[in-house]
C-alpha cells in the first residue's frame, strides 16, 4: 500500500490501526517536492519490519503511486491517501474474498467525510456498486484492491488530478474479474486543507484527463461496452467539473450527451468538436480563475 504523506495526525492513526494486521507491508511515501526532506524523522518515528519509508520529489500523486508499485512485492496492492481514514482489516477481508472468488481486483464501499466549519460530519454511500457501470460512475481508487500482476506493467500519469481515472482507463479495468463487498473500508475526507484537488494547479490536468477519455473514444474503443463504460466515466468527470467551476452549462450539457447516449457510438465528427468545445471553456474557467485570484477551486 503505498501513502501520499501530507496530513501526518491522520497518517498516525492509520499506523495505528495498521500494526494491528499481519502479513501486510505498509509503504509510506514522502514527497518532498514543495518542503525539505523530512525522510529520516518518518523513519525513525514509522519504519518497522513492514513499515517502509521511502521518499520522492515528483509533486503529483500519479509519480508518487509508481514509486509504491515499484517497491511493492505483496500479491495484492491498494493505493490510500494520508489525508483520509482506512479500516485495513476491511481491506484483508476484501482480499480474502477477491481470491476465494478469483478476481482481478475488488471493490469496496466508503464514507464520506466533508470537513465544515461546525465540525466533521460523516455521510454514508449507499452500497450500491455491485456492478462495473456503477463503479465507472464513481471509480475511487482508494477503495481497490488489485492484483500485483494486473497492474505491474501499467503507470500512473504524473498528474496531480484524474490520475487514478487515467490509469483505471489505461487498465480497462471492465475487461477483468471484479468482486464487489458491502462492507465499507474506506473514509474519504473533503474540504481538506491538504487535498491537491483544491488548488488551481490542478486544473491542466482536468483537461488533460478529459481529452485522453475523448482520444480513447475517437481513435481506441471499437466494442460496444468499451464505448459505454469510457463514456460514463468521461461524463462524471464532466458533471464534477461543472459543480465546481465557473462556465457550467457546456459541461453539463456535454455530461448529459453522453450519459443518456452512452451505449451509442457518436460519430468521429461529433467527438471532435465536443473535444474541442469542452478543452476550450475549460480553458476560458481557468482565465477566468486566475483573472479573480482565485486559487482554490
Amino acid at each position: 500500500m503505498g501513502n501520499f504523506v501530507r496530513d501526518e495526525p491522520t497518517l498516525d492513526v492509520n499506523i495505528e490501526k495498521f500494526n494491528r494486521i499481519k502479513n501486510c507491508e505498509f509503504i509510506l511515501i514522502n514527497d518532498s517536492f514543495r518542503k525539505p526532506s523530512s525522510l529520516s524523522r518518518l523513519k525513525k518515528k514509522y519504519e518497522s519490519h513492514n513499515i517502509h519509508c521511502v521518499e520522492v520529489s515528483k509533486g503529483n500523486p500519479g509519480e508518487t503511486r509508481n514509486a509504491g508499485i515499484e517497491i511493492a512485492s505483496g500479491d495484492w496492492i491498494s493505493f490510500i491517501d494520508s489525508d483520509d481514514f482506512v479500516e485495513f482489516s476491511g481491506y484483508v477481508d476484501l482480499v480474502e474474498k477477491a481470491q476465494l472468488a478469483g478476481a482481478d481486483f475488488a471493490v469496496g464501499q466508503y464514507v464520506r467525510m466533508l470537513l465544515a466549519d461546525s465540525g466533521l460530519t460523516k455521510t454514508f454511500v449507499p452500497s450500491n456498486q455491485d456492478s462495473i457501470e456503477q463503479l465507472a460512475r464513481d471509480p475511487g481508487i482508494w477503495r481497490m484492491c488489485f492484483r500485483r500482476d494486473l497492474i505491474s506493467a501499467n503507470r500512473f500519469t504524473p498528474m496531480r488530478m484524474a490520475e487514478d481515472q487515467v490509469f483505471l482507463l489505461n487498465l480497462e479495468f471492465w475487461k477483468h474479474k471484479a468482486l464487489f463487498s458491502r462492507l465499507p473500508i474506506y473514509s474519504y475526507r473533503t474540504g481538506v486543507e491538504t487535498q491537491l484537488t483544491q488548488t488551481l494547479d490542478a486544473f491542466d490536468d482536468i483537461k488533460l484527463s478529459i481529452g485522453i477519455f475523448f482520444d480513447y473514444l475517437f481513435n481506441v474503443s471499437q466494442e460496444r461496452d468499451d464505448r459505454k463504460i469510457v463514456s460514463i466515466m468521461l461524463s462524471s468527470q464532466l458533471i464534477s467539473v461543472f459543480r465546481r467551476k465557473p462556465f457550467k452549462g457546456p459541461f453539463l450539457l456535454a455530461a448529459n450527451l453522453l450519459r443518456v447516449r452512452n451505449s451509442i457510438r457518436f460519430t468521429r465528427t461529433t467527438l471532435f468538436l465536443m473535444r474541442i468545445l469542452i478543452i476550450e471553456f475549460l480553458g476560458r474557467s481557468r482565465n477566468f480563475l486566475v483573472d479573480k485570484g482565485n486559487r482554490n477551486v
